[in-house]
């Protein structure tokens, strides 16, 4: 994947782009949401490859303490949408604003990245895949300011799906079990935003992606779940959506 131009500082909304439905007021870049604002909002979004587009024409409204299934046209736009709506990659085309609902300050381009928690993106390598599973979700933690015991570790672990786990290399899990890590990793600090890729796996991973991903919503989290193909997860919960392709 090609390394993307820095994008620009977070800015207003430009006046030819509607400002999102819900917003009462705004002075600078803080704005009073009310209930109806939503938390990340993506406008005509589009990513490309050289003369190639791996995804365009995204439009997405995520509200608070939600979960969403995102079912993609194949790998390449699961990981291009994960990785620009995350504010890791910048757009070609349309725009990401995040609403951290903390401090009602809305975030645009990289700047969406210090509220947006990520998961495991599998098209990169990292250096902790060498690592053992529970070095992994500590170091996530110690990142973001909290020193975790093995018992909460594995308290965790278990939630996710993760049982038995914790000693295991992470670049040695099956790649469903790598993304259940990749959102325990994500969650590290409760950002208001978890974007988390997840490639095919076992009916067990995917209800346990659902079940965590729920947990999480539950805490007050928005959760988006980005998948490729004719995926469908089998069992989702009341606040649990699933959005067709993105072409």
């Amino acid at each position: 994947m090609r390394t993307p131009p820095p994008a620009p500082p977070t800015e207003p909304l430009h006046a030819a782009v509607p400002a999102p439905t819900g917003v009462t007021a705004a002075l600078g870049e803080v704005l009073l949401p009310d209930a109806s604002t939503p938390v990340l909002e993506a406008a005509e979004v589009g990513v490309r490859d050289r003369s190639r587009w791996l995804v365009r024409g995204l439009d997405l409204r995520l509200g608070r303490a939600t979960v969403t299934w995102l079912v993609t046209l194949d790998p390449f736009a699961r990981d291009a949408t994960a990785l620009a709506l995350a504010g890791r990659l910048a757009v070609d085309e349309g725009h990401v604003h995040v609403v951290d609902p903390h401090d009602a300050t809305r975030r645009s381009g990289r700047q969406v990245r210090r509220v947006v928690g990520i998961g495991w993106v599998p098209r990169l390598r990292l250096l902790e895949d060498r690592s053992r599973v529970a070095e992994v979700v500590r170091q996530a933690y110690r990142r973001a300011g909290d020193r975790l015991d093995d018992e909460a570790v594995g308290t965790l672990l278990d939630g996710a799906g993760l049982a038995g786990a914790a000693e295991v290399v992470a670049d040695d899990l099956p790649a469903s079990q790598k993304a259940l890590l990749g959102l325990v990793v994500a969650a590290a600090g409760d950002p208001p935003v978890v974007v988390a890729p997840f490639p095919s796996g076992s009916a067990q991973d995917r209800d346990a992606m659902t079940a965590f991903a729920e947990r999480l919503a539950r805490d007050g989290s928005t959760v988006l779940v980005v998948t490729a193909g004719d995926f469908r997860p089998p069992d989702v919960g009341p606040q649990t959506r699933v959005l067709g392709r993105v072409s």
